[in-house]
Order: C-alpha cells, then structure tokens, then sequence
C-alpha cells in the first residue's frame, strides 16, 4: 500500500486524482480487511469528482435536514478539536455533503441541524483549497481570510455562532489547554521517542492535519512515550505545516530543501 499512501498525500496537496490511481485504490480497499485514513481520503477524494452516487461508500445520499437559524446555539462541543475533525470528515466524504454533515455531527456530538451547518462549511472550505494546503495547513493567516470571506457569513447564518478561525470575530480564544505545553527535556529519558520517526510524523501528521493536541496524542501513542514527549513531537508536526512545500506534503522529508526548512523553523523550539 505504499504507493497508495505516496498518491494519497499528493491527492491532498493537488486534489486531483488519475482514474486509474483511484480505480486501484477502490479494488484494493475492497480486497483488504480495512482501509487507512490516508485510504479513505484518496477514495473519498476521487468519488467526489466521479460524480456517480453509486460509488459511494456510503450508500445513496439522503438530503440533509434543513436546519433553523442558529443551529449550533445550545449544542455543545460543537468546536471540539474542531480543525483536526474537520479535516476528517472532509477527507472520509469527499467534502461532500450531506455526508460531511452526517461524519461531524457524529464526531462533535451534535444534532443533524447543527452537523449540516458544519457540513456545509466544510462543503465551502473547497473554494480555499489552495490558501489552506489542501487542510493540512487550516491554521495560517491566509487560509483563515479565505474562509472567513467566503464561508464564515454563511455559517454564522445558519449555526448561529462564528467558526473559530474567524478573522475579527468576537468568539473568544479557548484557554490554554495543559496538553499543549510541556517542560524542557520532556524526551530525554523516553525510550523509543525516535522509532520510525519519519514514517510515523507523516502517519500522524495526515490524521490530525496537524492540528495539536490530536497530533501529540497520536505520536505520543505511536513512540510508546509520556504524554509531554508526546506534545513536544505533536508541537514538531504543527510546526512543520510551515515547510509543506519544501517537503512535498511531507513525501520528501530527507530532501535538503526540507531538512533545512525544518532546521530553521522548527527544530530550536
């Protein structure tokens, strides 16, 4: 499945798949016993442009319910790890609604109202693929602006709340979690903190899009380590969103070009 997890990360950066490509993505899911994250995103991605509802791996869509004004108001957990669940529903769907609706209604624990609102944002996040980085970069200045001018209004109108990323929205800033800090030298006594260490950031860095905490949990997991490594090498992944291209969405992290983006932006903190 090597070569399906290489076109899965270039379908994220590129959203653009060869039939080919996805038609052995699809024979090879359906022969293995389950598919990856990474996976599911290529499928998912393809099936949204084929356009044929017969391939979903859900089923034939059903129309999402028609939400009243203010949606989200009294929902709680609506905004839960809400970049990195995000990110999976719209990889899982296709961006397509209304399954993406369905996925994060699940996931924050809503009600459907409130999930088609947040489908529907992610339906519209489409048309900023390029400033966001395909979702692997949903926390930079430039993805922000596009989706606060082309999806926020939209959102506010039917959620009733603002989404966080918001630019001059009045929705406060979440406390600082302890799960994002950690004292210096966190790693030094964790054996196995650097056990396939390329391999498993990529794997970690695709699942949570980044986006910490969801990115130290899962190296945390990985490495066997405590959960203040943990956040150290999830704080490394996030950090690494700034070298995208220079590490060719994370394919190429032994290039020169990459190291040395890294070694500059990175690694010191």
């Amino acid at each position: 499945m090597d070569l399906v997890r290489i076109c899965s990360a270039f379908a994220l950066l590129c959203q653009v798949i060869p039939a080919v490509g996805a038609a052995g993505t699809a024979a090879a899911c359906e022969s293995a016993e389950g598919c990856s994250g990474e996976d599911l995103s290529l499928l998912a991605l393809w099936t949204n442009k084929s356009n044929k509802q017969d391939k979903w791996p859900w089923g034939t869509p059903t129309a999402a319910p028609t939400p009243a004004p203010g949606a989200c108001t009294n929902e709680q957990g609506w905004d839960t790890d809400f970049d990195a669940n995000m990110y999976t529903c719209g990889a899982r769907t296709g961006f397509h609604m209304p399954h993406a609706g369905t996925c994060i209604a699940k996931l924050q624990g809503v009600s459907a109202e409130c999930g088609t609102c947040l489908g529907e944002l992610i339906s519209c996040g489409k048309l900023c693929t390029v400033e966001c980085c395909s979702g692997t970069c949903s926390g930079t200045g430039a993805c922000h602006s596009c989706k606060t001018e082309k999806c926020a209004p939209q959102f506010q109108a039917c959620a009733g709340v603002a989404p966080p990323f918001a630019v001059g929205s009045a929705a406060p800033a979440p406390a600082p979690s302890k799960a994002q800090s950690a004292a210096g030298g966190a790693c030094v006594n964790q054996a196995g903190w650097d056990k396939d260490f390329t391999d498993n950031m990529y794997k970690c860095g695709l699942r949570s899009a980044g986006a910490m905490p969801v990115a130290g949990t899962c190296m945390a997991s990985k490495q066997g380590v405590s959960a203040e490594c943990g956040v150290c090498l999830g704080n490394l992944i996030s950090c690494g969103k700034q070298c995208a291209m220079q590490c060719c969405a994370g394919t190429c992290p032994n290039a020169e070009a990459c190291q040395s983006c890294n070694n500059e932006k990175c690694v010191p903190s």
